[in-house]
């Protein structure tokens, strides 16, 4: 088995499964590739909410049209992410770079990047106030003036 996990790290590393990694990592404690294969496992389920924190608020600042540009913002920052990770993994896997820090710095920034991005979308307060707002923002409906009433209208009363 351990044979086995050793030549598929030497042709295809990023095939490896997480109990494949730590069975390297406990024959060669010392070895950066395989710590930074290990964290990697780590952060790459973390890429899902990653890119859902900073993906979110860009779909829901609702304003009128330039959806497609907010998509393809959002694909664009995908990219990115993934380069990003691609290129750090990259020097971290022949001890260019620290396995941490190749492995958690796309996390870190991109997620660095989303926290304030979802703190700057905007609450719709109106509707927990029971007024109607569009999308953007602005109520929908003029608010009426009311008009104090002279008189109290009676229902109409009819002879026997």
């Amino acid at each position: 088995m351990l044979f086995r996990s050793y030549n598929r790290a030497q042709s295809e590393p990023l095939e490896l499964t997480f109990s494949e990694v730590e069975e390297l990592i406990r024959r060669e404690p010392d070895n950066p590739a395989w710590q930074t294969l290990w964290h990697y496992h780590l952060t790459f389920s973390l890429a899902n909410l990653v890119l859902l924190l900073v993906g979110l608020p860009l779909m829901f600042d609702f304003e009128r049209g330039g959806g497609s540009e907010r998509m393809a913002l959002g694909g664009l920052l995908c990219v990115f992410y993934f380069g990003i990770d691609f290129v750090l993994r990259g020097y971290g896997l022949p001890r260019g770079l620290s396995p941490i820090l190749a492995s958690w710095l796309p996390v870190l920034f991109f997620g660095s990047l989303g926290a304030p991005l979802v703190d700057s979308v905007r609450v719709r307060k109106s509707v927990v106030q029971g007024k109607r707002v569009d999308l953007g923002g602005r109520r929908t409906s003029k608010k009426k003036k009311k008009t104090p009433h002279t008189h109290v209208r009676h229902p109409p009363t009819y002879p026997r």
